[in-house]
């Protein structure tokens, strides 16, 4: 009851000048002067409600700030989080509460106004406020707890490394183009492909006779010729150079310029049963028997099975009339039990007639 009659002897100072000139102007309320009786009884009647309202507030501060304790509730749980300042009205009314204390409570009309400003900054700090996770570092320092993650980097530019190939690879590649034409059906291509791998390797023999085949099934004897002979010149060690050299001789009707091919060939070679075959073949149309004779007596020296070795044994040595052994070679040639029809009933005869000469 002590505040209601200090705020009746309040309101009695209200009828001073100096009272009014005290209210503060940016509240925009300014008392008129009372004149009648009335007027006065009905700030009364409010100053004691005002009055009354202050009095409950002051004894209950807990509803002043039931945002900041919430507030504060929630920071202590979530030990983590930060919010933006929105407690300034707040402040500002218990500044005011401060300064009025100090003051004596000298004027109740500006009290009203800042409990009134209090009451609309409480309800505006009502409104939710947006927390930011942080996370508290050992040096007391805050960052966010949750990193925002790194955009993705997207490039558009794609490495491109020239990769030079060697002449070998480069004729790799050719000989297998070469190969797919043939097969196709295109020798035209493949005889064109073929050339260019020889270019870049000239020491590639399987492109060298490929192309001299191609040639030759062309009835292009002269340019199969020429690509052999220029393999001659550069592996002179390549001898299946030589026999593909004297078939091509042998095709044009050279068989004396053949026989010269193939008598470049050893006998140690790998090729030397072809070399003597044909070599056989070629100095029978030459007449050339003693070369026959040898050719064939080293055919059969390295295949005794085969009766076709010592049947043109025989027939060698029959045509330098050396009767003995070419009965020798005729009798070897039908044990071996390989020979066709027509080429016994040969050796039959020869037999008969060379028993006349014996």
């Amino acid at each position: 009851m002590s505040v209601i009659n200090k705020m009746l002897k309040d309101l009695d100072k209200r009828q001073q000048p100096h009272g009014i000139e005290r209210i503060e102007t940016t509240q925009g309320m300014i008392l008129p002067e009372q004149k009648s009786k009335l007027p006065m009884l009905a700030a009364s009647v409010l100053s004691l409600i005002v009055g009354g309202l202050i009095v409950f507030f002051v004894s209950n501060p807990k509803s002043f700030s039931l945002h900041e304790s919430a507030d504060t509730t929630q920071q202590k749980s979530t030990n983590a989080t930060v919010s933006t300042p929105q407690a300034q009205p707040a402040s500002k009314a218990q500044e005011a509460q401060a300064g009025s204390g100090q003051d004596g409570q000298n004027d109740n009309v500006t009290q009203i106004n800042h409990q009134r400003n209090t009451v609309v900054d409480n309800n505006v700090a009502a409104e939710p406020v947006q927390q930011v996770p942080v996370a508290v570092t050992q040096g007391g320092q805050a960052k966010p707890a949750v990193e925002p993650a790194p955009e993705p980097h997207v490039t558009n530019k794609v490495a491109v490394k020239e990769v030079k190939l060697t002449p070998k690879q480069l004729a790799l590649k050719q000989m297998i183009l070469a190969h797919d034409a043939k097969h196709a059906g295109l020798p035209d291509e493949a005889l064109a492909y073929y050339e260019a791998a020889l270019a870049y390797n000239p020491a590639l023999h399987q492109a060298r006779r490929q192309i001299a085949s191609l040639y030759y099934g062309q009835n292009k004897l002269s340019e199969a010729e020429h690509i052999l002979k220029q393999g001659q010149l550069l592996f002179p060690q390549e001898y299946e150079f030589y026999l593909l050299l004297a078939r091509i001789q042998q095709a044009l009707g050279d068989n004396q310029q053949a026989l010269l091919s193939l008598k470049k060939i050893p006998d140690s070679s790998d090729i030397a049963i072809q070399k003597w075959q044909q070599q056989s073949e070629l100095a029978q149309k030459e007449q050339d028997f003693p070369t026959v004779e040898n050719s064939f007596r080293l055919l059969a020296q390295a295949e005794p099975n085969r009766g076709r070795w010592w049947l043109g044994l025989g027939y060698a040595l029959d045509s330098q009339k050396n009767y003995t052994e070419a009965n020798e070679a005729y009798q070897q040639a039908l044990a071996q039990g390989d020979l066709s029809s027509k080429a016994q009933a040969y050796v039959d005869n020869r037999l008969v007639q060379l028993g006349a000469f014996q």
